[in-house]
């Protein structure tokens, strides 16, 4: 979907919001504007997803009673796909935040988030269940949620993102997490 940012003073601003042909929504001084035929798509299409995943839920529940959908590889494949993806956002991000042009702090807090739950994760796909799995999950959501709170501070992204080797650092610890909880599973609630 095509979404068209426009730059304007305060008095555009408001008149553009104010607006009812168009969802308007304020970032930073700046407008995005939803024009009519991508809005009624992009309705559709959510209304849409919202039904056939509600329909199969409500298929499953009722028709497959006996059958049970476990399938590890599947899932540790999912999870690995997701993992990478994770990874590549955080690299984008990183690379935006870098960008002379941009200097957007919060770009390197959200890529902080999105290495560790990338990180995790991958350790979270290839652990067997009752090795770590559920924790390195759980894990991954908590860490991410952290730097994704972090936000909230101002201008802490500023002074973490000076330390030029800080995503190494976060990598290495995600990964010494991942290799202690699947190596020392004992020691861990």
């Amino acid at each position: 979907m095509h979404l068209a940012y426009f730059e304007a003073d305060t008095v555009t601003l408001k008149k553009q919001a104010s607006s009812l042909s168009t969802w308007s929504h304020y970032v930073r001084g700046e407008v995005m504007l939803i024009p009519q035929a991508q809005r009624t798509f992009f309705l559709l299409f959510l209304g849409l997803s919202f039904l056939f995943i509600a329909s199969a839920g409500i298929f499953l529940q009722f028709f497959s009673k006996d059958i049970l959908l476990e399938y590890e590889p599947l899932h540790s494949s999912i999870e690995g796909v997701g993992a990478v993806q994770a990874i590549l956002m955080a690299l984008l991000l990183l690379y935006l935040q870098q960008d002379n042009e941009k200097q957007k702090e919060e770009y390197f807090l959200l890529s902080m988030g999105f290495l560790m739950m990338g990180v995790l994760d991958g350790f979270h796909s290839i652990a067997v269940i009752n090795h770590g799995f559920v924790m390195l999950r759980s894990l991954a959501n908590i860490f991410s949620g952290f730097w994704f709170a972090l936000l909230w501070l101002p201008n802490l992204g500023r002074y973490i993102s000076k330390v030029k080797a800080f995503p190494w650092i976060i990598t290495l610890f995600s990964v010494l997490i991942g290799i202690m909880t699947i190596k020392f599973r004992e020691l861990f609630p």
